[in-house]
Protein backbone atom coordinates (compact mmCIF):
# COMPACT_ATOMS: atom_id res chain seq x y z
CA UNK A 1 0.00 0.00 0.00
CA UNK A 2 1.41 3.38 -1.00
CA UNK A 3 1.69 5.78 1.90
CA UNK A 4 0.62 9.42 1.64
CA UNK A 5 3.16 12.22 1.89
CA UNK A 6 1.52 13.34 5.14
CA UNK A 7 1.95 9.88 6.67
CA UNK A 8 5.57 9.36 5.63
CA UNK A 9 6.40 12.94 6.56
CA UNK A 10 6.05 11.90 10.21
CA UNK A 11 9.30 9.99 9.84
CA UNK A 12 11.45 12.80 8.48
CA UNK A 13 14.30 13.64 10.85
CA UNK A 14 13.76 10.53 12.97
CA UNK A 15 16.53 8.02 13.70
CA UNK A 16 16.58 4.33 12.72
CA UNK A 17 19.09 1.67 13.73
CA UNK A 18 19.17 -1.48 11.60
CA UNK A 19 21.19 -4.66 12.10
CA UNK A 20 22.02 -7.04 9.28
CA UNK A 21 21.95 -3.99 7.04
CA UNK A 22 24.77 -4.70 4.61
CA UNK A 23 22.47 -6.48 2.17
CA UNK A 24 19.02 -7.92 1.59
CA UNK A 25 16.07 -6.83 3.70
CA UNK A 26 18.25 -4.86 6.13
CA UNK A 27 19.80 -2.73 3.42
CA UNK A 28 16.45 -2.08 1.76
CA UNK A 29 14.97 -1.05 5.11
CA UNK A 30 17.77 1.48 5.51
CA UNK A 31 17.28 2.77 1.98
CA UNK A 32 13.48 3.01 2.28
CA UNK A 33 13.46 4.69 5.68
CA UNK A 34 16.31 6.94 4.63
CA UNK A 35 14.34 7.87 1.55
CA UNK A 36 11.62 9.19 3.87
CA UNK A 37 14.10 11.53 5.54
CA UNK A 38 15.14 9.30 8.41
CA UNK A 39 18.79 9.22 9.45
CA UNK A 40 20.07 5.69 9.81
CA UNK A 41 22.70 3.77 11.73
CA UNK A 42 23.47 0.54 9.89
CA UNK A 43 25.23 -2.45 11.40
CA UNK A 44 26.56 -5.75 10.10
CA UNK A 45 29.30 -8.23 10.90
CA UNK A 46 30.64 -7.95 7.33
CA UNK A 47 32.59 -4.71 7.55
CA UNK A 48 33.59 -4.57 3.88
CA UNK A 49 30.04 -5.12 2.62
CA UNK A 50 28.74 -2.68 5.23
CA UNK A 51 31.09 0.04 3.96
CA UNK A 52 29.73 -0.52 0.45
CA UNK A 53 26.18 -0.25 1.77
CA UNK A 54 27.02 3.02 3.55
CA UNK A 55 28.53 4.42 0.34
CA UNK A 56 25.43 3.40 -1.63
CA UNK A 57 23.11 5.04 0.90
CA UNK A 58 25.15 8.25 0.79
CA UNK A 59 24.90 8.23 -3.01
CA UNK A 60 21.12 8.17 -2.61
CA UNK A 61 21.18 11.14 -0.27
CA UNK A 62 20.62 9.15 2.91
CA UNK A 63 22.41 10.32 6.05
CA UNK A 64 23.92 7.06 7.30
CA UNK A 65 26.51 5.92 9.81
CA UNK A 66 27.95 2.40 9.54
CA UNK A 67 29.04 0.41 12.60
CA UNK A 68 30.56 -3.06 12.14
CA UNK A 69 28.97 -5.20 14.86
CA UNK A 70 28.74 -8.82 15.93
CA UNK A 71 25.21 -8.90 17.35
CA UNK A 72 25.91 -12.14 19.21
CA UNK A 73 28.30 -10.18 21.48
CA UNK A 74 26.42 -7.91 23.90
CA UNK A 75 29.39 -5.58 24.44
CA UNK A 76 29.62 -5.14 20.68
CA UNK A 77 25.94 -4.51 19.98
CA UNK A 78 25.75 -2.20 23.01
CA UNK A 79 27.93 0.21 21.04
CA UNK A 80 25.07 0.75 18.58
CA UNK A 81 22.73 2.82 20.77
CA UNK A 82 25.71 4.78 22.02
CA UNK A 83 26.73 5.66 18.47
CA UNK A 84 23.16 6.57 17.54
CA UNK A 85 22.69 8.77 20.59
CA UNK A 86 26.09 10.41 20.14
CA UNK A 87 25.55 11.08 16.44
CA UNK A 88 21.86 11.97 16.41
CA UNK A 89 20.68 12.44 20.00
CA UNK A 90 17.82 9.95 19.96
CA UNK A 91 16.59 6.56 18.70
CA UNK A 92 13.16 6.18 17.14
CA UNK A 93 13.13 2.90 15.21
CA UNK A 94 15.21 -0.21 15.83
CA UNK A 95 15.17 -3.10 13.35
CA UNK A 96 16.74 -6.24 14.83
CA UNK A 97 17.16 -7.92 11.49
CA UNK A 98 20.50 -9.74 11.53
CA UNK A 99 20.27 -13.47 10.89
CA UNK A 100 21.93 -16.47 9.27
CA UNK A 101 20.79 -19.80 7.88
CA UNK A 102 22.11 -23.34 7.85
CA UNK A 103 21.73 -26.62 6.01
CA UNK A 104 18.27 -28.18 6.01
CA UNK A 105 18.85 -31.66 7.42
CA UNK A 106 17.09 -33.95 9.93
CA UNK A 107 17.34 -32.62 13.47
CA UNK A 108 19.59 -35.43 14.70
CA UNK A 109 22.11 -34.57 11.95
CA UNK A 110 22.54 -30.92 12.92
CA UNK A 111 26.08 -30.50 14.18
CA UNK A 112 26.53 -28.76 17.53
CA UNK A 113 28.82 -26.21 15.90
CA UNK A 114 26.00 -25.37 13.48
CA UNK A 115 23.67 -24.78 16.42
CA UNK A 116 26.25 -22.51 18.05
CA UNK A 117 26.78 -20.64 14.78
CA UNK A 118 23.11 -19.92 14.14
CA UNK A 119 22.01 -19.30 17.74
CA UNK A 120 24.53 -16.47 18.03
CA UNK A 121 22.95 -13.93 15.65
CA UNK A 122 19.44 -15.36 15.42
CA UNK A 123 18.74 -15.76 19.14
CA UNK A 124 21.38 -13.89 21.11
CA UNK A 125 21.37 -11.10 18.55
CA UNK A 126 17.71 -10.42 19.37
CA UNK A 127 18.13 -10.80 23.13
CA UNK A 128 21.20 -8.56 23.13
CA UNK A 129 19.39 -6.01 20.99
CA UNK A 130 16.45 -5.88 23.40
CA UNK A 131 18.80 -5.43 26.36
CA UNK A 132 20.82 -2.74 24.58
CA UNK A 133 17.99 -0.64 23.17
CA UNK A 134 14.83 -1.00 25.25
CA UNK A 135 16.13 0.57 28.51
CA UNK A 136 17.47 3.54 26.57
CA UNK A 137 14.26 3.98 24.60
CA UNK A 138 12.22 3.78 27.81
CA UNK A 139 14.47 6.47 29.29
CA UNK A 140 13.77 8.62 26.22
CA UNK A 141 10.05 8.09 26.73
CA UNK A 142 10.28 9.14 30.38
CA UNK A 143 12.14 12.25 29.24
CA UNK A 144 9.19 13.22 27.07
CA UNK A 145 10.08 11.77 23.66
CA UNK A 146 7.36 9.99 21.74
CA UNK A 147 7.45 6.22 22.06
CA UNK A 148 9.64 4.52 19.49
CA UNK A 149 9.24 1.29 17.55
CA UNK A 150 11.19 -1.98 17.55
CA UNK A 151 10.86 -4.33 14.57
CA UNK A 152 12.18 -7.86 15.11
CA UNK A 153 12.70 -10.07 12.06
CA UNK A 154 11.32 -13.57 12.53
CA UNK A 155 10.14 -15.66 9.58
CA UNK A 156 7.07 -17.20 8.02
CA UNK A 157 8.82 -20.43 9.04
CA UNK A 158 8.04 -19.60 12.67
CA UNK A 159 4.37 -20.40 12.03
CA UNK A 160 4.85 -24.04 11.04
CA UNK A 161 7.52 -26.73 10.82
CA UNK A 162 8.35 -29.35 8.24
CA UNK A 163 10.80 -32.21 7.95
CA UNK A 164 14.49 -31.37 7.58
CA UNK A 165 13.85 -27.74 8.47
CA UNK A 166 17.25 -27.33 10.04
CA UNK A 167 17.89 -24.98 12.97
CA UNK A 168 16.71 -21.80 11.21
CA UNK A 169 12.94 -22.08 11.87
CA UNK A 170 13.63 -23.23 15.43
CA UNK A 171 15.43 -19.95 16.08
CA UNK A 172 12.68 -18.00 14.35
CA UNK A 173 10.02 -19.60 16.58
CA UNK A 174 12.07 -18.27 19.50
CA UNK A 175 12.32 -14.81 17.92
CA UNK A 176 8.55 -14.58 17.44
CA UNK A 177 7.96 -15.57 21.07
CA UNK A 178 10.54 -13.03 22.23
CA UNK A 179 8.80 -10.28 20.26
CA UNK A 180 5.38 -11.22 21.66
CA UNK A 181 6.80 -11.34 25.20
CA UNK A 182 8.38 -7.91 24.75
CA UNK A 183 5.06 -6.53 23.51
CA UNK A 184 3.24 -7.74 26.63
CA UNK A 185 6.00 -6.54 28.97
CA UNK A 186 5.91 -3.03 27.52
CA UNK A 187 2.12 -2.92 27.73
CA UNK A 188 2.24 -4.02 31.38
CA UNK A 189 4.80 -1.29 32.06
CA UNK A 190 2.47 1.34 30.59
CA UNK A 191 4.91 2.17 27.80
CA UNK A 192 3.89 3.50 24.40
CA UNK A 193 6.95 1.88 22.83
CA UNK A 194 5.72 -0.26 19.95
CA UNK A 195 6.91 -3.71 18.88
CA UNK A 196 6.42 -5.50 15.58
CA UNK A 197 7.39 -8.97 14.38
CA UNK A 198 8.34 -9.20 10.72
CA UNK A 199 7.52 -12.63 9.25
CA UNK A 200 8.87 -12.73 5.69
CA UNK A 201 7.83 -15.52 3.38
CA UNK A 202 9.65 -16.31 0.15
CA UNK A 203 12.01 -13.36 -0.32
CA UNK A 204 14.67 -12.89 -2.97
CA UNK A 205 17.53 -12.86 -0.47
CA UNK A 206 19.11 -16.30 -0.66
CA UNK A 207 22.41 -14.87 -1.86
CA UNK A 208 22.15 -12.10 0.72
CA UNK A 209 21.94 -14.30 3.82
CA UNK A 210 25.01 -16.02 5.20
CA UNK A 211 24.55 -19.78 5.11
CA UNK A 212 26.45 -22.65 6.64
CA UNK A 213 26.64 -26.21 5.39
CA UNK A 214 25.33 -25.41 1.90
CA UNK A 215 28.01 -24.37 -0.61
CA UNK A 216 26.92 -21.65 -3.00
CA UNK A 217 26.68 -23.54 -6.25
CA UNK A 218 25.61 -22.26 -9.63
CA UNK A 219 21.84 -22.40 -9.97
CA UNK A 220 20.01 -24.20 -12.73
CA UNK A 221 17.72 -22.11 -14.91
CA UNK A 222 14.68 -23.51 -13.08
CA UNK A 223 16.17 -22.66 -9.68
CA UNK A 224 17.00 -19.13 -10.78
CA UNK A 225 13.52 -18.68 -12.22
CA UNK A 226 11.98 -19.79 -8.91
CA UNK A 227 14.21 -17.35 -7.04
CA UNK A 228 13.23 -14.51 -9.37
CA UNK A 229 9.54 -15.12 -8.60
CA UNK A 230 10.13 -14.46 -4.92
CA UNK A 231 9.29 -11.08 -3.41
CA UNK A 232 12.14 -8.57 -3.78
CA UNK A 233 13.48 -7.19 -0.47
CA UNK A 234 12.60 -3.62 -1.43
CA UNK A 235 8.94 -4.67 -1.41
CA UNK A 236 9.41 -6.01 2.12
CA UNK A 237 10.78 -2.61 3.14
CA UNK A 238 7.65 -0.96 1.76
CA UNK A 239 5.46 -3.32 3.81
CA UNK A 240 7.48 -2.57 6.97
CA UNK A 241 7.10 1.16 6.34
CA UNK A 242 3.34 0.73 6.30
CA UNK A 243 3.43 -1.21 9.57
CA UNK A 244 5.46 1.54 11.21
CA UNK A 245 2.89 4.12 10.23
CA UNK A 246 -0.28 2.18 11.12
CA UNK A 247 1.21 0.63 13.39
CA UNK A 248 0.66 -3.15 13.71
CA UNK A 249 2.41 -6.02 15.45
CA UNK A 250 2.42 -8.84 12.90
CA UNK A 251 4.03 -7.83 9.60
CA UNK A 252 3.25 -10.53 7.02
CA UNK A 253 4.73 -10.36 3.55
CA UNK A 254 2.51 -13.20 2.31
CA UNK A 255 -0.63 -12.94 4.49
CA UNK A 256 -2.75 -15.50 2.65
CA UNK A 257 -0.14 -18.20 3.14
CA UNK A 258 0.68 -17.15 6.70
CA UNK A 259 -2.98 -17.15 7.73
CA UNK A 260 -3.38 -20.63 6.28
CA UNK A 261 -0.36 -21.92 8.19
CA UNK A 262 -1.68 -20.53 11.46
CA UNK A 263 -5.16 -21.96 10.94
CA UNK A 264 -3.84 -25.42 10.07
CA UNK A 265 -1.55 -25.48 13.09
CA UNK A 266 -4.26 -24.36 15.50
CA UNK A 267 -6.70 -26.89 14.09
CA UNK A 268 -4.16 -29.66 14.75
CA UNK A 269 -3.82 -28.49 18.35
CA UNK A 270 -7.56 -28.01 18.96
CA UNK A 271 -8.34 -31.41 17.47
CA UNK A 272 -5.58 -33.19 19.42
CA UNK A 273 -4.01 -34.13 16.12
CA UNK A 274 -0.44 -34.55 14.96
CA UNK A 275 1.56 -31.64 13.54
CA UNK A 276 0.75 -31.11 9.88
CA UNK A 277 3.65 -30.28 7.55
CA UNK A 278 4.13 -26.88 6.03
CA UNK A 279 4.06 -26.66 2.24
CA UNK A 280 7.35 -25.40 0.83
CA UNK A 281 7.17 -22.46 -1.56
Amino acid sequence: MTQSAEETGRLAGRIAVITGAARGIGFELAARLGGEGMRVVIADIDGAKLAQAEHELHSRGVEAVAVPVDVSDFADIDRLPRVALSAFGRIDVVCLNAGVNAAHVPSWEIALEDWDWILGPNVWGVLNGIQAFVPRMLAQERAGHEGGHIVITSSNGALRMRDSSGPYPVTKHFVLSAAESLYHDLKAAGSELRVSALLPGGIRTQEAMARRGEPRLARTDDQQDAENRRMPPEQVAEIVLGALLEPRFYILTHPERSHGLVRARLESILEDGDPTPAVVF
